[in-house]
C-alpha cells in the first residue's frame, strides 16, 4: 500500500516537473528557432535547430531522471511524516481507550459484586454508590482532558498581556 502510494506520488511530482521543463524547453526551442531563421540562412538555421533539438531532448531525458529521483525522495519524506502521525494517533487512541476502560471496570465490578449479594444492606449499597461516583469522576476528568487536548489544536480563544515580573514575584 505505502509503496504503491509512493510510486503514485513520485509520478505526480516527477510528471509536474517534467511537464514544466517540457513547456520551458518548447518555448525556448520555438524562440531559438525564430531567432536562428532571422539571423542565418534557412539551411543553416534548420541544421542548428536540429542540433539544438537533439541537445534539448538529451537534457530533457536527464531532467526526467532527476525529477523521478527528487519525486521519489519527496514522496518518501512525506509518507514517513504521515506514517509517524498515524502511529502517534494509534498510540493515543489505544492509551485513551485503556484509560477510559479502567473507570468502567471499577463501575461494573462495584455494581456486580454488590448486586450479587442478596443480603446487601443500605451501607453496602451506599459504599457501592460512592465507588461508582468516584469512578465516574475519574472518567469525567479523563474526558475533560481529552476535550482540552482536542481544543488545543484550534489556538487560543483569548490572548491577554501578563506582567511577568508580578507573576514571578507571586
Amino acid at each position: 500500500m505505502i509503496s504503491n502510494l509512493r510510486v503514485r506520488l513520485t509520478v505526480i511530482y516527477g510528471g509536474l516537473f517534467a511537464a514544466f521543463v517540457a513547456v520551458l524547453f518548447g518555448v525556448s526551442y520555438w524562440l531559438m528557432g525564430r531567432h536562428l531563421h532571422r539571423t542565418l540562412g534557412d539551411a543553416a538555421a534548420d541544421a542548428a535547430q536540429g542540433q539544438l533539438g537533439l541537445q534539448y531532448l538529451l537534457f530533457f531525458a536527464g531532467a526526467v531522471l532527476v525529477a523521478g529521483a527528487l519525486g521519489w525522495w519527496l514522496a518518501g519524506r512525506e509518507l514517513r511524516s504521515m506514517q509517524a502521525a498515524f502511529d502517534a494517533r494509534e498510540r493515543f487512541v489505544a492509551n485513551a481507550s485503556h484509560e477510559l476502560r479502567s473507570p468502567l471496570t471499577v463501575i461494573r465490578t462495584e455494581a456486580d459484586v454488590t448486586l450479587a449479594d442478596p443480603d446487601a444492606d443500605v451501607a453496602e449499597l451506599r459504599a457501592m454508590g460512592a465507588g461508582i461516583v468516584g469512578a465516574v469522576d475519574d472518567m469525567d476528568a479523563l474526558l475533560d482532558g481529552l476535550m482540552v487536548l482536542a481544543r488545543s489544536g484550534h489556538g487560543l480563544s483569548a490572548v491577554e498581556p501578563v506582567d511577568l515580573a508580578a507573576a514571578a514575584r507571586a
